[in-house]
């Protein structure tokens, strides 16, 4: 099995190659472990630039500008999720699968029946999330 192959299934579509593909490379640079606020800032500041915001809390959710996107740290600063605005409109997303914002923010779902989420052992939702931002 190929190195790549461990971060994905059989069938998947150009967006989960790619994505998996930068989650391949951001778990290169700082590994699949728990991350901080300021782990992920560096991280997103360096791999996608000024349109990345910056780290947030659920409460001080910032207003995107088209192609802007950020990581908010819910609930109780214990999961990381990812923001952005695309064509208009506000997406979030969450590595479990879970709406966790609503309020206008249209849930970005990349499953498809090969996709797998993250799972409940792994505690890289931060990396994902910078994965994520990094494919859109």
């Amino acid at each position: 099995m190929d190195k790549i192959q461990e971060y994905r299934g059989s069938g998947e579509s150009n967006f989960e190659k790619k994505f998996y593909h930068n989650l391949m490379l951001v778990h290169k640079l700082i590994g699949n472990k728990i991350t901080t606020g300021s782990d992920l800032y560096r991280l997103g500041k360096k791999l996608i630039g000024d349109k990345f915001r910056g780290i947030f809390t659920r409460r001080d959710i910032p207003k995107l500008n088209e192609g802007e996107s950020a990581i908010l740290n819910v609930p109780s600063n214990e999961h990381w999720i990812s923001i952005f605005k695309k064509n208009g409109k506000l997406y979030e997303f969450d590595s479990f699968g879970r709406d966790m914002l609503g309020n206008g923010y249209t849930d970005f779902n990349t499953k498809d029946d090969n996709f797998d989420e993250q799972k409940i052992w792994q505690s890289d939702c931060g990396q994902r999330s910078v994965a994520l931002l990094m494919s859109i």
